[in-house]
């Protein structure tokens, strides 16, 4: 009964975004962007069906679910914590979401070669990493490019599955470093390409970084 319910009150995408606007919980240009995500409510209502019946739910997500999970949480954290909630907890938890912010081949998002690197390190060592995190923005040129491949020049948070055909032109770089208290060492984490950022969105991606940091034995101080 309880899934029933929640069909009837929650049967198109747009009417769960309209519900988190309403609530204050993403604003205009967010609600824009997730309604251009292809996601269907039926994955979340499927697995949220799954596991009322105790049935095994997939370990996959699909691509579009991913996809809207990525966003939602980076415009919000309090909206993705409303729909998991809503959903049974059919979203992945939070520390999930950094993993799929990974970047191995220089693309925006947590480079994933700087954080096996740290993992390796203090593996080795057998002691933690103390670090300090630093995170500046620089104003960069406006220019898109095709590289024969795909588009470059647009905001770009490492959300892969993201379609980009009608992204806002990237005008800032986020840049996360971190410095290390104990021994001579400085290390880029991770960037993102933006155009603009709330402090709650920034809160997130600091969030995140926290996360991979104390996942692969570095300790932040502030």
């Amino acid at each position: 009964m309880k899934v029933i319910r929640l069909k009837k009150k929650v049967q198109i995408l747009t009417a769960l975004i309209t519900e988190l606007e309403t609530k204050h919980l993403i604003q205009g240009e967010d609600s824009e962007i997730l309604s251009s995500i292809n996601v269907k409510l039926k994955d979340l209502v499927g697995r949220q069906l799954s596991k009322i019946k105790k049935v095994n739910l997939k370990k996959k997500y699909s691509p579009a679910l991913r996809s809207f999970a990525l966003t939602l949480n980076y415009f919000s954290p309090n909206a993705y914590s409303y729909v998991r909630k809503t959903f049974d907890t059919c979203l992945p938890h939070p520390r999930t979401i950094p993993k799929w912010y990974e970047s191995v081949n220089g693309e925006a998002g947590f480079t994933a070669e700087a954080f096996n690197i740290l993992k390796h390190k203090t593996n080795s060592s057998g002691k933690r990493a103390l670090c300090s995190l630093m995170m500046d923005d620089m104003a960069i040129k406006k220019h898109v490019q095709w590289d024969g491949n795909k588009y470059h020049g647009y905001v770009d948070l490492g959300l892969n599955d993201v379609q980009k055909d009608n992204s806002d032109q990237a005008s800032q770089a986020l840049v996360l470093l971190l410095v290390c208290h104990t021994e001579r060492w400085k290390l880029p984490v991770g960037f993102f390409l933006i155009r603009s950022m709330t402090g709650e969105q920034w809160a997130s991606i600091v969030q995140q970084c926290l996360y991979k940091c104390q996942e692969n034995g570095v300790d932040v101080v502030y």
